[in-house]
């Protein structure tokens, strides 16, 4: 009977990760190289610095690195008409941090 409980919570957790269909950009009648235009612009706008330094007693380190904001980037994008749908035609490789 417990391996039988243990059986379904674990489908019911593998279920709760299942994340959907694939997400991508769509404009109707866009080229991809209108696409990767339009994404190079965004990822210029959306890309800040983030930096980070600790200090501790006489010895400290620091590091900097380029970060992008999917809320400017996704902004962007829909400025320039490429919405984001599920299954859409121009799937980006961008990672970028969600805030």
């Amino acid at each position: 009977m417990a391996k039988s409980w243990l059986l379904l919570f674990t489908l019911f957790v593998l279920a709760g990760c299942r994340s959907g269909p694939p997400m991508g950009r769509e404009k109707l009648e866009a080229t991809e190289e209108e696409y990767t235009q339009a994404r190079y612009v965004c990822m210029k706008e959306a890309t800040g610095r983030y930096s980070e330094a600790t200090v501790s007693g006489y010895s400290g380190a620091a590091t900097s690195q380029p970060e992008i904001s999917c809320q400017l980037y996704d902004a962007c994008m829909q400025s320039k008409g490429f919405n984001l749908v599920p299954n859409g035609r121009f799937q980006s490789p961008i990672r970028c941090t969600r805030k």
